[in-house]
């Protein structure tokens, strides 16, 4: 199935639910929309997407959603299914790969997307995850490659790696991001919760911390090569208590007079903080609560922590151990 060359606009939703101008769902298999414009769908209270599919091997290709007050594109409880390029402008959020359904969805992904504003406080620009409680499959092996965000309206964190559930329910796992841009998040750059996370020579600026990990809810995060950007009495890096296995590594942070380069809440473990690029921090090059022995200069080798509360511009530091 496919459609091409399509303007689909004025599509409404329903108060209980978003309307869509271009649906391809169930178990949809190798379908396409291709050059398709899908232009000012829903108002307010009644949303509606630009193109939604699910199903496998599917595709929205150099498509633009604009207007469109729900999410401009989406690929839900879908596997081998991809975004390839195409904008979506000042849409609720500009696209997402999520799991709806109790089997795991694997390996999707969104190359060269541009999503220029965003409205969504909750989901952001783009969205990731498991969005509804009790959904027992994963999402895994998801790749977001060579995607631009532009925050030029709206708040909420441009990059929203989340599930709303608990416990039994359902992970993201095995995610690579990696050459994207970042420009002006809303709030966070990259909020994130997951597991086996590799954020890549990526280019991240925020209002807020431009990357986040939530409480408790990460493990196997490996931020490397990225250049991070964070404004006043943020951190360039704020990992949330009960992490495990953090690594940052070879980035440039530039603090912007915010509070850190990287800070780690509560009882965090395994952290490695390595030959980073820290400049123009407000309290010092990194930080951590009292709780968290990853930090402590014993469990330490290479250049010694800092102890001053003055910034110390440019240096390098190396931190390593925790439990």
């Amino acid at each position: 199935c496919e459609a091409r060359n399509i303007t689909a606009q004025n599509a409404i939703g329903h108060a209980s639910g978003p309307g869509v101008a271009i649906a391809f769902g169930g178990t949809s298999t190798r379908c396409r929309v291709m050059h398709c414009r899908l232009l000012n769908n829903g108002v307010v209270g009644k949303a509606a997407d630009g193109v939604f599919m699910s199903g496998t091997h599917n595709a929205i290709i150099e498509c633009l959603a604009q207007n469109c007050l729900d999410t401009g594109f989406v690929i839900e409880s879908s596997s081998f299914s991809m975004i390839l390029g195409g904008q979506a402008k000042d849409c609720g959020a500009g696209w997402a790969i999520t799991n709806a359904s109790a089997t795991t969805s694997v390996g999707n992904s969104a190359i060269g997307v541009v999503v220029d504003g965003w409205t969504a406080a909750v989901t952001g620009g783009i969205q990731i995850g498991l969005p509804a409680a009790g959904t027992a499959g994963n999402l895994n092996h998801t790749t977001v490659k060579g995607c631009t965000i532009w925050h030029t309206t709206g708040t909420g964190p441009a990059i929203n790696v989340r599930r709303v559930g608990s416990g039994a329910d359902g992970k993201v796992r095995y995610l690579d991001i990696e050459g994207c841009k970042i420009i002006g998040a809303g709030t966070q750059g990259i909020l994130l919760s997951g597991e086996d996370i590799n954020i890549l020579d990526s280019h991240v600026a925020a209002t807020q911390n431009a990357i986040q990990l939530q409480a408790s809810e990460c493990s196997r995060v490996f931020i490397r090569d990225c250049k991070i950007y964070t404004d006043d009495g943020y951190s360039g890096v704020s990992i949330g208590t009960g992490s495990t296995t953090v690594h940052v590594e070879h980035n440039h942070i530039d603090a912007q007079g915010g509070n850190y380069g990287v800070y780690t809440f509560g009882t965090s473990t395994g952290i490695r903080v390595d030959n980073n690029d820290v400049i123009n921090v407000a309290i010092d090059l990194f930080g951590a609560d009292s709780t968290t022995a990853v930090f402590a200069p014993s469990d330490s080798v290479g250049i010694a922590l800092p102890t001053a509360t003055a910034p110390r511009q440019g240096e390098r530091f190396v931190v390593r151990g925790g439990a």
